[in-house]
């Protein structure tokens, strides 16, 4: 099957907003594969067409089952790779609701492919009894909060199984850890399928900048940082009025056409904000009695509006030509980056900055607080070269260390490293290094020749390319404007090594498999000692370059290479990177500690 992004190459801007053209005859009969999803002994009585979709062919299929009784079945019917995406997607969230809330939803009964013609698709569940009414207020939000409660990650995360569609777009359902991954993500696929259908706009894409790289972390990283958490729940992922009803037959909502997803739960309300849907705010209002209103309960509108934006840029995408969706994304997009311009750094009393202890003195007393002893990893980076300085791109070249790289790093060592200070060589239960020699040069000077003999003969120094810096491939000795000159010159574009990596070298899925590799090494050594009471030696030390300990904090925080969290890391400077609330799973950034006074 292809992927999301195949898919959304495959298909042109032209198809994503017609109907998709399933012929007629297709919903003239049942088909062998439709059947054997029956019970053994079903007859059929008759096919005909039941509803409209813009994006299918729908039908009813009325049975007799094997007991005399009479049953009726939806029938979905799609077209092509595409269509058959959209209609396993369909079944695999009406089948994921269903066994979470099976009085919600229709049972969902397979999909498949038509035995008759390979290039025909159907999704097939039992058909409700339905009365045309939008669902009373108060059974449908708590009926909603019931799934939200219950729905809940199998893994932890953020995503979904399969690909799941909004329309005829395949929507982002990767696995992510946080939901500020997972939504930039989203919003980044949304964005570039809006504008592969409407074409390029200066100002779309400076506003849309502005969403993924302030607005975004703004609004959703609080909700799982100070000590605030929230569950990667699952929802409907396409709540409209369009897609809801009551159940004459039982007396209570359902909802059925689900793009489901395992998210945060107020993106379920993403469609509930213009006056115009029937399903609107005051749903909204019912529904935060039953399910309570994530903190920080002051963002709640915001949070409401980005989510909105998502649903604006799909509409957008669906109907190449109209312009009405993008326009109002545009000013959606202008009210909020007017609101919050400076992004996760404004947020009062968050400390969005991450920082770097350079060479500065501090007292060289035992640290006492609890946290010091919550294994921690530092990162150190080797001090200055000629090619440091001149800003070029140094990977496998061996450019040894300035004298003011090498004083850089002595005091850093004179400063930070010794016993009952910041790095406590006694402390450390292993030290990775580059083999770069500017590393291990590095490496020797920190923690002076007693303690790294000593760590040598205990075997707790590896020196490994996993942590090596980037293999810049063609890109070698180059300075940044000079990647990007020769680049423009072969009509390439704008070098982004999160994105593209390195002519001739690594490209970021391969330099993330290294760290990842390193980083689960890391966590071996030191979960047995992440509560901290152990007393056995539990600190990890990195000797690296800058490139490569940016990456590694990345994939740390678990975030995509891509991701665009801003950092700066001096030559001679020391990292710390730790674990929130004593939780191997909870990987962070130490951004700053207490120390005692000296008597």
């Amino acid at each position: 099957m292809a992927t999301p992004m195949e898919v959304l190459h495959v298909m042109t801007p032209a198809e994503w907003g017609k109907p998709i053209d399933v012929d007629e005859k297709w919903i003239s009969f049942v088909d062998e594969n439709v059947k054997a999803k029956f019970p053994p002994g079903t007859e059929i009585e008759s096919i005909s067409p039941h509803g409209a979709s813009y994006w299918t062919r729908t039908a009813e299929v009325a049975t007799i089952m094997p007991d005399g009784t009479s049953r009726s079945y939806f029938l979905k019917v799609s077209q092509g790779d595409n269509g058959r995406g959209m209609v396993l997607g369909e079944f695999a969230s009406m089948t994921a609701i269903y066994q979470v809330l099976p009085k919600f939803v229709p049972e969902p009964i397979g999909s498949g492919t038509y035995a008759s013609d390979l290039d025909i698709h159907f999704f097939c569940c039992e058909l409700i009894n339905m009365s045309d009414e939008i669902p009373e207020i108060q059974a449908f939000t708590s009926t909603l909060a019931e799934l939200h409660s219950k729905g809940i990650s199998p893994n932890g995360k953020y995503g979904f199984f399969v690909p799941t569609y909004k329309g005829t777009i395949p929507q982002y359902t990767e696995w992510q850890e946080t939901w500020e991954e997972a939504y930039y993500h989203s919003m980044k696929w949304f964005i570039h399928a809006e504008e592969k259908s409407q074409g390029i706009d200066k100002e779309m894409q400076e506003l849309c900048q502005g969403i993924l790289e302030k607005v975004i972390p703004r609004l959703l990283r609080p909700l799982e940082t100070g000590g605030r958490q929230i569950q990667p729940c699952l929802i409907h992922g396409d709540l409209w009025a369009g897609n809801t009803s009551w159940n004459n037959d039982t007396n209570m909502p359902i909802i059925y056409d689900s793009a489901a997803l395992y998210a945060h739960n107020e993106l379920e309300m993403a469609a509930w904000r213009p006056i115009r849907h029937l399903i609107g705010k005051q749903y909204m209002k019912a529904y935060f009695h039953y399910f309570p209103v994530s903190a920080p309960e002051e963002d709640q509108d915001d949070r409401n509006m980005l989510y909105y934006l998502r649903w604006d840029l799909k509409s957008s995408a669906l109907f190449s030509g109209n312009l009405r969706y993008r326009n109002m994304a545009k000013e959606t997009m202008r009210t909020l980056i007017a609101k919050f311009p400076g992004g996760y750094e404004d947020l009062p009393s968050q400390v969005a900055v991450l920082t770097f202890i350079a060479t500065f003195s501090i007292p060289s007393k035992l640290l006492t607080h609890a946290n010091a002893t919550t294994p921690r990893v530092f990162i150190a980076r080797h001090g200055e070269t000629e090619w440091t300085i001149n800003g070029r791109c140094t990977g496998k070249a061996e450019i040894p260390l300035t004298a003011n790289g090498i004083a850089q790093v002595q005091g850093t060592g004179e400063v930070l490293v010794g016993a009952g200070k910041l790095i406590d060589p006694f402390k450390l239960t292993h030290v990775f290094t580059s083999p770069r020699k500017r590393a291990v040069d590095t490496l020797s000077m920190l923690l002076g020749p007693a303690h790294k003999d000593r760590l040598d003969q205990e075997n707790k120094i590896t020196t490994t390319e996993d942590i090596a810096e980037w293999d810049y491939g063609d890109y070698e000795g180059l300075k940044p404007d000079e990647i990007r000159e020769s680049r423009d010159k072969r009509d390439l574009p704008k070098w982004d090594i999160w994105t593209q990596g390195c002519e001739g070298g690594e490209s970021a899925e391969e330099v993330q498999t290294r760290l990842d590799r390193l980083i689960e090494q890391i966590y071996e050594l030191q979960s047995p000692h992440v509560d901290g009471k152990s007393g056995e030696p539990a600190d990890v030390l990195i000797v690296a370059h800058g490139h490569i300990l940016r990456a590694f904090t990345k994939r740390w925080l678990r975030y995509a290479m891509d991701f665009p969290f801003q950092m700066m890391m001096e030559p001679g400077a020391i990292g710390i990177m730790s674990y929130a609330h004593h939780n191997i799973k909870e990987p962070a950034i130490l951004v700053g500690m207490g120390f005692p006074l000296s008597k």
